[in-house]
């Protein structure tokens, strides 16, 4: 009995554990505050090239609007210090937040994610979002690794923040 009571309880934590862990960490993001680094104004002109950029990433990127649709084509890239002093990406995802007039989140879609371990690589953009009316802006935001020489990995993230 006691054994039997073991397995279940270990069955149980595992299950919990998986459950907890696996769930996307971008999901508690919605009603987050985008950082005001990060924030597009829908107002700027669509169908021109723009680029958005930061410590790590590069992001060279078309917007076109039409009624309450929004598609985004280009590329990111990353800065010249991940390839001056990284040598490999372990993964690293791309989002584009929806936000509301308050820079919060009410909508988001992963637009890239890097295929290859090769720093110098690029990474195709291209999604289409549906518009809500409170949409008023859009933000980028990124996670991954990247690996050094001796083999240490980098977390980097860039993400809207949870309000307590």
């Amino acid at each position: 009995m006691n054994r039997y009571f073991k397995l279940i309880s270990l069955i149980f934590f595992c299950s919990m554990f998986l459950l907890t862990g696996c769930q996307a960490t971008t999901g508690s993001l919605l009603g987050a505050t985008a950082p005001d680094d990060t924030l597009i104004d829908l107002s700027t002109k669509t169908g021109e090239n723009q680029r958005w950029q930061d410590f790590y990433i590069i992001v060279d990127y078309t917007l076109n609007r039409q009624a309450d649709k929004l598609s985004i084509d280009g590329k990111f890239i990353f800065s010249d210090y991940v390839k001056g002093n990284l040598k490999k990406v372990g993964d690293v995802k791309l989002w584009l937040f929806l936000l509301d007039d308050e820079k919060r989140v009410v909508e988001y879609k992963q637009v890239a994610r890097t295929v290859s371990s090769n720093v110098d690589d690029s990474v195709n953009i291209n999604a289409e979002l549906s518009l809500s009316v409170e949409v008023t802006a859009i933000a980028f935001g990124y996670r991954g690794a990247l690996v050094s020489d001796g083999r240490q990995r980098e977390f980097i993230w860039k993400l809207p923040h949870k309000n307590k």
